[in-house]
């Protein structure tokens, strides 16, 4: 299976015509998981009340060495069968600010490394995505009329906050709402922070 683009687009797709097949959706997407919410909204206008992101890949990021190296044929393969799991483990100290919030989420993340096959649906992903190249994506989004919010980490290090002012080129409806003193994982660092402004947006665009 190939991890890409279409495959993430389709599988939201699917539950979303399990779960709310009629509904107008709210959605929230975190990260990669931002590209995946603004395709369906580009996508699916009809479908969509408001967009929310947080933190959103799809433009130019730094990549780390394990991430390099996953592009390479063979190499890639080796090294996450070998150390992936410990070294994805260990890239999530680059989403927090808080220490103590790090430890906790780490609880949660590793009851994903159990499950066969984690680590090659993560390679496939990496290598997929394209994580630094949204921008069509992030253009389609901005050419519909759906409100969009976009809460972004000023210390963020996975997905830097200099990367809100070409996103609002792409985006001009969107609101930029700098998170201070939070890092990538803003929603789960400082979840009471995040909710009530996150509410907010929702009331305001349902109905």
């Amino acid at each position: 299976t190939t991890y890409d683009r279409d495959l993430y687009a389709r599988q939201l797709e699917g539950l979303i015509e399990r779960v709310a097949p009629r509904a107008r959706l709210h959605l929230v997407g975190w990260s990669m998981g931002a590209m995946i919410a603004a395709r369906f909204a580009a996508d699916h206008p009809e479908r969509v009340a408001s967009v929310s992101l947080f933190s959103p890949s799809g433009l130019p990021i730094r990549m780390g060495l394990l991430g390099r190296a996953a592009l390479l044929p063979v190499i890639g393969e080796l090294g996450y069968q070998s150390i992936g799991g410990m070294a994805m483990r260990s890239a999530q100290a680059e989403f927090f600010e808080d220490a103590d919030r790090l430890a906790a989420y780490r609880h949660d993340y590793d009851r994903q490394l159990v499950y066969a096959g984690y680590r090659a649906a993560m390679l496939s992903t990496l290598r997929s995505m394209n994580m630094d190249d949204f921008s069509e994506g992030y253009r389609a989004l901005g050419r519909t009329a759906l409100p969009v919010e976009v809460y972004w980490a000023v210390e963020d290090r996975a997905t830097p906050f200099a990367n809100r002012t070409r996103f609002q080129q792409l985006v001009p409806q969107a609101t930029i709402v700098p998170l201070p003193d939070v890092g990538h994982a803003s929603f789960y660092e400082r979840p009471a922070q995040v909710d009530q402004r996150l509410i907010a947006h929702i009331r305001q665009h349902a109905g």
